[in-house]
């Protein structure tokens, strides 16, 4: 989430409001479907907000990668995986 990502900005001494505006620049908000829900409930997926997350990630056209702290529970995930940590000393701290 934006969240994780203002956490590690914050804890690499950049400011998180800085990083976060740059990051929305280059993101995809998506609305959750019940097309979303159902291929959830059926996955293999043990956490369900996971689940979610990579669905809808599914729908977006051109996704580079989803970032989330729980990459453990990717490992179906046909979408590569960052850290929120990785994604920002990766990305953003140049900021």
């Amino acid at each position: 989430t934006l969240a994780h990502i203002a956490y590690f900005a914050k804890k690499f001494g950049k400011n998180p409001k800085v990083v976060v505006a740059k990051v929305l620049k280059s993101i995809t908000a998506v609305d959750l479907t019940m097309h979303h829900f159902e291929n959830s409930i059926r996955s293999k997926f043990s956490d369900f907000e996971d689940a979610l997350q990579y669905f809808a990630a599914k729908d977006i056209k051109g996704i580079d990668f989803i970032i989330t702290r729980n990459d453990r529970d990717f490992k179906h995930s046909e979408i590569p995986v960052l850290s929120p940590k990785a994604f920002v000393s990766n990305f953003y701290l140049d900021t």
